[in-house]
């Protein structure tokens, strides 16, 4: 597989952006929206850059006051896609939480659901199901909306890629190859769904065929 023969994992690092620059503003917004009506959850990668953070935060007039911070290494930011889904079971409304598999290439990233639902004190249920965050758009109502990209991402055979002192430098993992029918019954399973309704991807989305675009 030439995608295979050219895949390079790549170090990664974490510097807390507490800049003035456009997405740093639209992440200290939603933090403080989302700080109105319930606990903000921050991940890091380092103790020492909650302070900054704390400190920005308070400096730009939207002080966290509602706020939990996570530490964890990780591969990207936006944890909408990679982060748990949060599902209520049983009588009372309890919470867990739902571990899908992420993207072959970002291992830290897959890991999170686990290690926050670790940290957090909820139980985790893990998927071999290849999904994301943004594609995922339930109604309460048993109903989940979501695009054909789901597809896709289940037919391949390669999973999670990690570093190895191979010739390479890394390995992946495998998996089972998934029809489309096998990927909506097996989300109706694990969602407890009454509806799954698939819709065809945008053209123009950036290439990430998901339903909160």
């Amino acid at each position: 597989d030439l995608s295979l023969a050219s895949y390079v994992l790549e170090p990664v690092y974490s510097v807390p952006d507490v800049s003035s620059s456009a997405t740093t503003k639209l992440f200290r917004s939603l933090a403080n929206g989302i700080q109105q009506n319930a606990q903000v959850w921050i991940n890091i990668w380092n103790w020492d850059d909650s302070t900054s953070i704390k400190s920005h935060m308070a400096s730009n007039g939207t002080p966290l006051t509602n706020y939990r911070f996570f530490k964890n290494a990780g591969n990207s930011f936006w944890y909408r896609d990679c982060g748990p889904v949060a599902f209520y079971f049983g009588d009372n409304d309890f919470i867990a939480l739902m571990d899908f598999e992420y993207y072959g290439g970002r291992p830290l990233d897959d890991k999170l659901p686990i290690q926050i639902g670790a940290q957090a004190g909820f139980p985790v249920y893990t998927t071999t199901i290849e999904y994301e965050g943004g594609n995922i758009l339930v109604d309460g109502l048993g109903t989940l909306f979501t695009t054909d990209a789901v597809y896709s991402l289940n037919q391949d055979t390669y999973g999670l890629y990690y570093e190895t002192n191979n010739t390479r430098g890394w390995t992946y993992q495998t998996k089972q190859s998934l029809t489309n029918q096998q990927v909506k019954d097996s989300l109706t399973h694990v969602m407890n769904l009454s509806r799954c309704v698939v819709l065809p991807q945008l053209q123009y989305d950036g290439g990430t065929g998901h339903i909160d675009l």
